[in-house]
């Protein structure tokens, strides 16, 4: 079931969160609260993430068609959300690189084209 819900408007509905710029999902949806603070301890940044990952990559790739969903986010769109839903939103993209900073924004790796055919990514 898909728990998206677009945002037409500047104003977040009372019964849910923002899960990206646009996007919301409903609180019912969110992952309890002790399983997120446990996954933020062991977070390179400490980020909690409560929205689930298949929602958050959902999200992030409806707000940017063009990109692709990577690494574990990959993963959770496949139904392994296990250990995916305490990790970065990660997409690929023609971007500039960069790190999530906040739980509503993700982690963006420059898509790039190497020689051998193969494409390659990098981070900042």
């Amino acid at each position: 079931m898909n728990a998206l819900l677009p945002l037409t408007d500047t104003t977040l509905p009372r019964d849910h969160v923002l899960a990206a710029p646009g996007w919301a999902v409903p609180v019912a949806a969110l992952r309890p609260d002790h399983l997120a603070r446990h996954d933020a301890q062991f977070h390179p940044r400490g980020l909690l993430y409560r929205v689930r990952a298949r929602d958050r990559a959902l999200a992030h790739h409806r707000a940017r068609p063009r990109s692709v969903v990577a690494e574990w986010s990959a993963l959770a769109l496949l139904g392994l959300h296990d250990f995916a839903d305490g990790a970065d939103t990660t997409l690929l993209c023609t971007a500039d690189a960069r790190l999530a900073s906040s739980s509503q924004s993700p982690t963006v790796r420059r898509w790039t084209k190497t020689t051998s055919g193969r494409p390659s990514t990098e981070s900042k």
